[in-house]
């Protein structure tokens, strides 16, 4: 998702008196990891949880924070079961 589409969908949710927390995607047949492309097109202030989907079914899943140079995207801690 491009971040100026992060941007209106934050808005239109603020309006609602809702708060985007986070973006997640799936990476199929792979793991969980944040991609360059992931990186480019994303926003400092949203953290992004990416599953890795294996052969149809769940297998694991990791979030990230990139930072606001669009340089890094740190793994934060991600509690499920």
């Amino acid at each position: 998702m491009d971040p100026q589409d992060l941007n209106r969908v934050d808005r239109e949710a603020r309006s609602k008196g809702m708060d985007v927390l986070g973006v997640f995607h799936s990476h199929p047949n792979c793991d969980a990891y944040f991609s360059k492309r992931d990186l480019e097109h994303s926003c400092s202030w949203f953290s992004y949880v990416v599953l890795s989907i294996k052969n149809g079914r769940f297998d694991h899943a990791n979030s990230y924070r990139p930072d606001f140079d669009q340089k890094e995207a740190p793994k934060e801690e991600l509690i499920y079961g």
